[in-house]
């Protein structure tokens, strides 16, 4: 995402440009396929990798408050195209960061 936030503390590992790769290269529909961008403050506390702050199994997805940039943006677009593609509806879980927090060891 060109001009979208960066971390400061660490380098992001993936690029919007490598993400859009990977789709082309699977071949995925590029009317089923979200890009979210990893929030640089998650990234910044030692959060490097998504599947430290979100996870997803069937038709749940369970993420941290803070795990993605423009988080309601992202999980209504989800949801959007889960449903479209699978039939259901995706049932997105936030946890709280004032219950659950990036911690570094």
């Amino acid at each position: 995402m060109t001009g979208a936030p960066e971390p400061r503390k660490f380098p992001a590992r993936q690029t919007s440009d490598a993400s859009e790769a990977v789709a082309r290269m699977h071949g995925l529909d590029s009317g089923a396929v979200v890009y979210g961008q990893q929030n640089p403050e998650a990234i910044d506390a030692g959060v490097f990798h998504n599947d430290v702050a979100g996870v997803g199994n069937q038709g749940v997805y369970f993420y941290h408050e803070q795990a993605l940039l423009d988080s309601s943006r992202v999980i209504a677009e989800l949801q959007k195209k889960y449903e479209a593609t699978c039939g259901e509806k995706l049932l997105a879980i936030e946890a709280p960061a004032n219950q659950v927090r990036f911690k570094m060891r």
